[in-house]
């Protein structure tokens, strides 16, 4: 039996201070295993019981793994399809009131 399998998304996040996190990345994690993929920066592999702090891109030197958890998330999305979220503009009262918490909109 294949040990489980995790799979996660980090949605795009507008962080001026951070720009890596304007890009939504997936993860999938299988045994020892971590795929991260992102749309701009292409994907990265690490083997966590070797390299448990992630320093060392294994994808170009283990294609297949990286093929192998790809098509799992790729599974995983057609049967689970994202839910989307809905956006609503804010005005007035309920716009000043996030301002004061100390967000910003534009």
């Amino acid at each position: 039996m294949s040990p489980a399998i995790v799979f996660a998304e980090r949605k795009t996040l507008r962080t001026p201070s951070k720009p890596f996190l304007s890009v939504p990345e997936y993860a999938v994690i299988q045994g020892s295993w971590l795929l991260i993929e992102n749309d701009r920066h292409g994907c990265f592999l690490y083997d966590m019981d070797r390299d448990p702090a992630g320093t060392t891109n294994l994808a170009d030197r283990e294609s297949a793994v990286v093929e192998r958890l790809h098509a799992r998330r790729l599974e995983f999305l057609l049967r689970h399809p994202m839910s989307r979220v809905e956006f609503e503009v804010l005005e007035g009262d309920r716009l000043e009131a996030l301002r004061g918490l100390g967000y910003h909109g534009k």
